[in-house]
């Protein structure tokens, strides 16, 4: 059994069907995806009906909620006047879509949105979207933090022997790969930024299985 995690697929439903492919999923695996399936790629829907499809499918996929997950949650609220799109929400989410406010996404998809855990643990590993607040004495009473916080890496007793898997903050392939180096080192993002140019050393989406700490690119 394997354990995959991969993190912000933004709409790049070819990313992700590329990077399933070449994992071979199987049903006695798991695959943890720790949340911004939607926005800033081109089809967003197709990577929710993808993750959809696994699910029924018997495979075991354990979701997050990111913190473009959370916009537009809250985007839906009676009190929102706003449209798809507003608050760093691209206007290809509501295209992909083809609706033009969020409460008027079908019921299914507003479930599973409204369903995302914020973490999950799984032995010494914790898995959110973005980070801590590592001033609080219980980071785990922040979930807003677990979907939002930048800028979080001190040295915090709190984390001790947990090793936080995280994405939410584009980092450099050259980077990701030092922290999985580093065994030391008990905060690991994992996402590379597959909206960004290649060029500059992001573009792809990683893919991290937790039990020989090994990252692939696609």
């Amino acid at each position: 059994m394997s354990t995959y995690v991969i993190s912000d697929i933004h709409g790049h439903l070819s990313l992700f069907q590329n990077a399933l492919e070449h994992i071979q999923l199987e049903k006695k695996d798991e695959l943890i995806l720790l949340g911004d399936y939607i926005d800033r790629g081109p089809d967003s829907k197709g990577v929710i009906d993808t993750i959809f499809s696994l699910q029924e499918k018997g495979y075991q996929v354990t979701c997050l909620k990111g913190n473009h997950e959370d916009m537009l949650l809250e985007s839906m609220q009676p009190s929102f006047m706003g449209l798809l799109g507003v608050r760093n929400m691209s206007l290809e989410v509501a295209e992909s879509f083809q609706v033009n406010r969020s409460e008027k996404l079908p019921e299914k998809y507003q479930s599973f949105f409204k369903g995302l855990k914020t973490h999950y643990r799984k032995g010494k590993f914790l898995f959110v979207h973005a980070g801590l607040n590592l001033e609080l004495d219980d980071p785990m009473q922040d979930e807003e933090a677990m979907m939002w916080e930048r800028g979080w890496y001190e040295d915090v007793p709190w984390i001790q022997d947990k090793v936080v898997v995280h994405g939410h903050t584009p980092m450099v392939k050259k980077h990701i790969l030092e922290l999985l180096e580093d065994e030391s080192e008990n905060r690991i993002c994992i996402d590379n930024g597959c909206f960004k140019d290649r060029g500059i050393g992001y573009g792809n989406l990683s893919v991290l299985t937790l039990e020989t700490m090994e990252i692939d690119f696609y």
